[in-house]
């Protein structure tokens, strides 16, 4: 962190803090919030990719794993990105069974360090909030309390992975959508998310333009 951040994190073992807040242009509390989001959506990993190991989609498990190790990246967590890399890239190869069950056991055991420094963020408190940032809690309309700096951020993030045909797209979207609720504008990024699903990125790109934040 620099000098004049106002962000007091706990020991995050396992994640370049740095790296992490480079990727949301140093906005700290978009930051906490895929911290967070980061936390609740992976915790159960084990369980998810076994049940895409028998998933009648043969790519269900690298998907998963792919999932993983973009997430991981958002958030500089490298080790976990490294190892979720290896066993996407395992998973369509198809190695013998005990070679993919070795990589799932380092994604996990990477996964577990990273894990043990997010379960402290609950007691984060930002200095210039003076309170708890919130980890997806909806209001009236049904929408996450979300600055309009962080919405722009995301906004600014999700249009450059689009521009580079990047899959780390889907998952970004995702996790703003699942953060946005059942507002209107998570209503409105819906095109964004199908023309995504069909990986034609520049139509997403243009769908996205065409999304009011206010």
């Amino acid at each position: 962190m620099n000098a004049d951040s106002t962000l007091a994190l706990p020991p995050l073992p396992g994640i370049d803090v740095l790296a992490g807040m480079a990727v949301c242009t140093h906005n700290e509390s978009l930051y906490l919030r895929m911290l967070i989001k980061f936390r609740e959506r992976h915790g159960g990993f084990g369980d998810l990719f076994a049940a895409a190991q028998v998933d009648p989609d043969c790519h269900a498990a690298a998907r998963a794993a792919h999932t993983l190790k973009g997430t991981a990246g958002n958030i500089g967590a490298k080790g976990v990105q490294a190892a979720a890399g290896e066993l996407e890239r395992a998973s369509l190869e198809k190695p013998p069974l005990i070679t993919l069950d070795a990589l799932l056991a380092n994604t996990l055991a990477e996964l577990a360090i990273v894990m043990s420094g997010l379960q402290a963020l609950q007691f984060v408190v930002h200095p210039v909030a003076d309170k708890p940032l919130a980890s997806g809690r909806i209001d009236a309309t049904g929408r996450a309390p979300m600055s309009e700096s962080d919405l722009k951020s995301y906004f600014d993030k999700l249009k450059g992975l689009l521009q580079e045909s990047e899959a780390e797209a889907k998952d970004l979207l995702s996790e703003l959508l699942s953060t946005l609720g059942a507002s209107p504008l998570a209503l409105a990024l819906r095109p964004v998310a199908e023309a995504i699903a069909d990986f034609d990125f520049d139509e997403a790109l243009l769908r996205l333009e065409q999304v009011d934040l206010a």
